[in-house]
């Protein structure tokens, strides 16, 4: 799974958020913790900087998926987790998916 448009409310800031989980097979809640494959990565772009930020097992969080439509092929759910640049922490809460395909 990767999605999203990352934009800062309170500047011009823009990037791009992955989120990976290996194995989706229901709805449920999957581990964002940086220990399996299932990782969240953003990318900012910050005047000319370009500044990745990544899950690690210190900087967990989680995916729930509340929707999973075999027949039309969309899911849909919710996530939060904490991501990490050298030393900075990006906190990223309230997010939400709705009907994003996907292949089996």
């Amino acid at each position: 799974m990767s999605f999203g448009k990352y934009t800062d409310d309170t500047s011009s800031n823009t990037g791009r958020l992955t989120i990976f989980i290996e194995s989706i097979t229901d709805t449920g809640i999957y581990k964002i913790d940086g220990i399996n494959a299932n990782n969240a990565k953003l990318s900012i772009l910050e005047g000319n900087n370009l500044i990745h930020f990544s899950s690690d097992f210190k900087h967990q969080g989680s995916v729930v998926i509340t929707q999973y439509d075999t027949t039309n092929k969309t899911i849909s759910g919710t996530f939060i987790f904490n991501l990490v640049s050298n030393t900075n922490i990006f906190q990223v809460q309230n997010g939400n998916f709705t009907d994003i395909p996907f292949k089996q």
